[in-house]
């Protein structure tokens, strides 16, 4: 606010198919990407967000987006390292909350495709079966990991980076 960009959010449990909970952060002055990263937005916003979440106990995997200036909403990724955190717990609870995070983005990602980013979707999610198959073809390539969890939490972000980077669908047009 000090240099004249405004930024806010909201926290809520939509009700239209879409990933939930979530957290919506918007700005006018958000230039379009494809994705954002925390590290991309101001650091003193960032503290007092966490700062805000900890306090309103807002759950540390949700989904989030960024409405850029475009009215365009992108997917704001789980960039945290959830073992760095002293709330985080016992080490197998922080590297599962590393995969709920890689699962819910990816998840979010598959939502704002199919919705081709609109801020005002209100369809129900359909379960998508290319979705359904490679998750099972995950689970099973992971079945002989020594750490299934590590073996998930990479394989899903790799996805999650495919779809995001996929080029935006074209809508369907009516007959």
């Amino acid at each position: 606010m000090q240099h004249g960009v405004g930024i806010g959010g909201i926290f809520f449990d939509p009700s239209n198919g879409e990933p939930t909970p979530t957290l919506t952060l918007f700005s006018r002055q958000a230039a379009e990407v494809q994705n954002l990263d925390p590290t991309q937005l101001p650091a003193a916003f960032w503290s007092d967000l966490t700062q805000w979440e900890r306090a309103a106990r807002v759950p540390p995997v949700l989904a989030r987006y960024f409405i850029t200036s475009a009215s365009r909403k992108i997917l704001l990724l789980h960039s945290e390292a959830f073992c760095t955190d002293p709330d985080a717990g016992t080490p197998e609870g922080c590297v599962q909350r590393d995969a709920d995070a890689a699962d819910m983005d990816l998840e979010t990602a598959y939502y704002l495709d199919q919705t081709h980013h609109a801020t005002n979707a209100t369809a129900r999610m359909m379960q998508d079966a290319a979705m359904q198959a490679w998750i099972a073809d995950r689970d099973h390539a992971c079945l002989d990991e020594p750490n299934r969890l590590d073996c998930r939490i990479r394989m899903t972000r790799e996805r999650m980076r495919v779809v995001v980077h996929a080029p935006a669908r074209s809508p369907r047009r009516g007959r």
